[in-house]
């Protein structure tokens, strides 16, 4: 008898000590989990960098001497909600000007300016007005406050609009070689390639030399960028006879771009391009026997 008492009570401790057990790994592990080895928590998917395009009024104050806007006439406080409210409503009915006016007497503001959402409609607007130096330090600033300001297609547009501008194309250049989108690569490839002013495939061919983008199109397409952009005839014919070995008659827009044999010389009766035209005749000809008839 004291034996069988024994091992009930020796039963009992051990049915308490899993109990506990159990309970312990219920608030380890939380009600109806199961014990995982090795098994590493899950990882939450970044959503990227939102840009905010609401500008927080609250952030801004209403200026100060030094730092704020001030009522041009009647003394006071500026009523900065109203005002950007006004420039905001002006640019929808693209009175960009009058808008303009009202956004650039804000800019004293420290506490506006330190907003990448006041800073992106800034850059917009004086890239439309043709302001396309101010419109770049507005974009720089909007970059340096959040990076995914140079993702916006206005940005975007405001980088493009001031690499075409002779005065603005170098430091336009700079920025979109860093910022460019896809969406942009894909234009400047274009304009790089087939575009019939000089100067804009110069410009294009800038950005994308200076970006390291060339190596990323097509063969036949990145062979026509350097043709054409080429100033030196050897080189020049060196590239039509990769494009004849590429042999796709999509590279035909580019070469036709120097198709007149025209333009130079006395009363511009003289061919410009005399020195490759053979290579080039012939590289026109190879290429249109490859086009499907349409």
């Amino acid at each position: 008898i004291a034996l069988t008492a024994w091992l009930l009570v020796v039963l009992l401790v051990l049915a308490g000590l899993g109990a506990m057990l159990v309970t312990i790994s219920s608030i380890a592990l939380g009600d109806g989990e199961e014990p995982r080895e090795d098994v590493a928590p899950p990882v939450k998917k970044k959503t990227g960098d939102a840009f905010p395009m609401k500008i927080k009024i609250e952030d801004a104050g209403t200026g100060g001497k030094g730092a704020g806007a001030k009522e041009p006439a009647q003394g006071g406080a500026v009523d900065i909600q109203k005002e950007v409210e006004k420039a905001l409503g002006l640019a929808q009915q693209g009175r960009t000007k009058d808008a303009l006016v009202i956004l650039e007497k804000l800019t004293p503001n420290i506490g506006l300016m330190s907003q990448s959402s006041f800073l992106f409609h800034l850059a917009v607007l004086r890239s439309k007005a043709g302001h396309h130096q101010a419109a770049l330090d507005a974009v720089e600033r909007c970059i340096v406050l959040q990076k995914s300001c140079a993702e916006l297609p206005p940005i975007q547009e405001a980088m493009l609009s001031a690499l075409w501008n002779d005065v603005t194309g170098e430091r336009a250049s700079r920025l979109l070689a860093s910022h460019a989108t896809q969406a942009t690569i894909d234009r400047l490839e274009g304009t790089a390639r087939e575009d019939g002013k000089k100067s804009m495939r110069a410009a294009a061919f800038a950005v994308l030399k200076e970006g390291d983008f060339l190596d990323e199109f097509e063969p036949w397409s990145r062979l026509s960028i350097l043709f054409v952009n080429e100033p030196k005839c050897k080189k020049k014919k060196d590239y039509l006879k990769q494009i004849r070995e590429e042999a796709d008659p999509r590279a035909l827009p580019a070469l036709k771009l120097f198709s007149s044999g025209t333009g130079c010389g006395f009363l511009g009766l003289g061919d410009c391009y005399r020195c490759f035209r053979s290579d080039l005749d012939k590289t026109i000809k190879a290429l249109k026997e490859k086009e499907e008839p349409s």
